[in-house]
């Protein structure tokens, strides 16, 4: 189960990186090992520093944003539609249901 999350953690990031304007939304797993990555700061700065956008961690919910910090939450309006960009993208990109 670890290693199936660290493999969609490293996908999501290559994502990300391909979409650099577009908010994705981390499924549980993948904010469970995003935030194991954090803990080790050193590390995660580092491996930060080689993605095209900045990273951005803020509310409940991880985000990537290119444009800011912007809590996000099931509640706010844009959540759903960043969800549903998220799920298309994956299933562009890797052919897989994302959650």
């Amino acid at each position: 189960v670890v290693q199936r999350a660290m493999v969609r953690y490293c996908a999501f990031l290559r994502l990300q990186s391909a979409h650099p304007a577009v908010r994705l939304v981390p499924a549980l797993d993948i904010a469970v090992v995003w935030f194991a990555h954090i803990i080790r700061t050193l590390e995660y700065q580092r491996d930060m520093a080689v993605l095209p956008s900045p990273v951005r961690v803020c509310g409940k919910w991880v985000v990537l944003a290119r444009d800011g910090v912007t809590p996000l939450t099931p509640a706010d309006s844009g959540f759903a539609a960043d969800l549903e960009a998220t799920r298309r993208l994956w299933r562009e990109a890797y052919g897989a249901e994302y959650i």
